[in-house]
Formats: C-alpha cells, structure tokens, sequence
C-alpha cells in the first residue's frame, strides 16, 4: 500500500526490515527460501514494480496496473479455482459412489473435459444471482437451497448452460428445499466439532462424511426427478 501512495522509499526500508527479519529466523538458505522470502518480505513486488517503472517510465501508470492485476487476481483465484473446485469434488464424490477407486487425475477433471471457463462462468452466475436475490434475505435463503444442486448438474453435465443448470436444480429441489435443510442441520454438530477441533475432525472424517451424504442426496433427487418427469433430469 505504501508503493501505491508513492512512499516508495518508505516501502523499502519496510522490505529491508522484513529481509532481516526473515533471515534472523534462519530461513535465507535455498532457491525455495530464496523465492519464499522474496514474497514474505515483499521484495518479490517491489522488484516487479522497479521493473515495470523501467519499462513505462510512469510510476503512476505502474501503480494502476498492479492495483488492476491485484483486483482481478482477487477475483479470479475464487472463480477459476475456488469454485471450479465445488464441482470436481463433487465430480469425485459422484464417481465414488459407482467405481471402487476413483484416480487422482480426477482432480484435472475441468482441463480433461475442457470446460474449466464454462464451469467458472455457470459458478459465476449461480453466485451473482444467489447475491442479488440475498438482497431480499428472504429470497437468499430459498434461493441458497433452489440452486443447492448446481456444481452436482455441472459435475455431470459440464456442457450445460448457466442458466439450463439453475434452472433444472430449481425444479428438482421444488418440495425439497425444506429436506435439504433439515439435512444440512443434522450436521450441526460435526460442525462445530469441526470448529473445535480446528478443522481436524472434518479433515480426518465429517467433510468426506458430508460430502459422500449429499452426493447421495443428489442422486436420490435425481432418481426422483427422472421418475416425475422433470425434464434434464435423465441427461
């Protein structure tokens, strides 16, 4: 924040500082030390700022464009990642349930499929809609449960448009949106266990616990939809 103010010479002392912090704790030795310093101390983007300055030879232009690379990485790592990864573990928890092992390469699941940015986008609009309906609160409760199913759909069916997804997890979890909560509630306790424990239980046991239930719960819906005729619902 100090380059971005244009303290600059405040920002290396700060840098230096934290260099000698970094190496009084004894970890100076090594490339991987060397790179994990480099960002521990800030020195890594300082030095990216130096050389862009050289380039452009405007600091103010410099600034701009790391503060717009900074924003879009702050929306892009929950996009592209966070949320892409909502649908391969469940791509995952959904195969388990048919085959005996399911290979590590499934965790590649959106570059083998090649459909990472269309998963991202459909992540992207289920959230910007769940955000606009929280609005209303009233709205972003149902509505957190209508389109519960969402990275289940995409994990199937990773072609699937934005709006075909939402749209089919809200006539499947019509009448069952109220289930669902009662479902989510009976883990309350694994929860706060989970909590307790500083996420300990739920990595040794209650997350694939929770996780392998509700795979099992979209597949039930599923069975039931297909048996009502919803449509989508037998792809």
């Amino acid at each position: 924040m100090e380059i971005a103010s244009g303290q600059g010479s405040d920002a290396r002392d700060q840098v230096n500082s934290n260099e000698k912090a970094i190496a009084a704790l004894g970890r100076s030795r090594g490339v991987l030390s060397a790179a994990l310093n480099s960002f521990s101390s800030g020195s890594f983007i300082l030095s990216v700022a130096d050389a862009a300055t050289s380039v452009i030879h405007a600091q103010n232009i410099v600034i701009s464009i790391l503060v717009i690379v900074a924003l879009l990485g702050t929306v892009a790592f929950p996009l592209f990642v966070v949320q892409v990864f909502r649908v391969v573990l469940r791509r995952i928890m959904l195969e388990a349930r048919i085959y005996e092992k399911v290979p590590l390469r499934r965790f590649l699941y959106p570059l083998q499929s090649k459909r990472w940015v269309r998963m991202a986008w459909t992540m992207m609009v289920e959230n910007a809609y769940l955000m606009l309906w929280w609005l209303t609160f009233v709205g972003g409760i149902i509505k957190t449960y209508s389109y519960f199913l969402v990275p289940y759909i995409v994990a199937e069916n990773p072609n699937i448009s934005a709006n075909q997804a939402i749209s089919l997890s809200r006539r499947i979890m019509k009448g069952h949106k109220w289930e669902c909560f009662v479902a989510q509630v009976s883990f309350l306790v694994w929860y706060l266990l989970n909590g307790a424990t500083v996420g300990l239980s739920g990595i040794f046991y209650s997350n694939g616990y929770n996780a392998a239930f509700f795979a099992e719960y979209y597949a039930y819906l599923r069975a039931v939809a297909k048996e009502n005729g919803i449509e989508g619902a037998g792809s």
